[in-house]
């Protein structure tokens, strides 16, 4: 299978899957309440899951990041997604992935603003951020404390 058909048809299968599902929960759920992250000597408040990119950056940098509530399990739907959107790219960005994150977030973050979009649009939209998503997920799935 091409490349291009691969990215695609990540594109098809995750659009499927949340496409109508997704309206459905939007309209019933409730909008989650603001949690606290701390970041060394820093607390950061933000809504929703994440905290600020640059918070979470430094905190990566400073190997000081604690998990996010409810994204950090290996059998997250998230990170399956990113594993999934991952191979179907082809196994040598796959195996590159794994490479740069055990070696760390700089490695991580330098290969990956090296690929091209149409390999990382997928696999963002399938983390529901960038590449700092894509770089806990693929840590999570691996069992690497990041």
């Amino acid at each position: 299978m091409k490349p291009l058909n691969r990215v695609a048809g990540v594109i098809m299968a995750t659009g499927l899957a949340f496409g109508g599902a997704g309206q459905a929960v939007a309209a019933t759920t409730a909008v989650p309440s603001p949690h606290i992250v701390e970041v060394g000597a820093q607390t950061s408040t933000s809504p929703g899951i994440l905290a600020s990119s640059a918070a979470r950056h430094a905190a990566a940098a400073d190997g000081t990041a604690t998990a996010p509530n409810g994204n950090d399990t290996v059998n997250s739907p998230v990170v399956r997604l990113v594993i999934e959107a991952l191979k179907r790219a082809g196994k040598p960005i796959y195996d590159a992935a794994v490479h740069f994150v055990r070696q760390g977030w700089h490695a991580f973050q330098g290969w990956w603003s090296g690929l091209p979009w149409w390999i990382k649009g997928p696999v963002e939209w399938a983390a529901g951020g960038g590449a700092w998503e894509v770089f806990v997920a693929i840590c999570n799935h691996l069992g690497i404390r990041w």
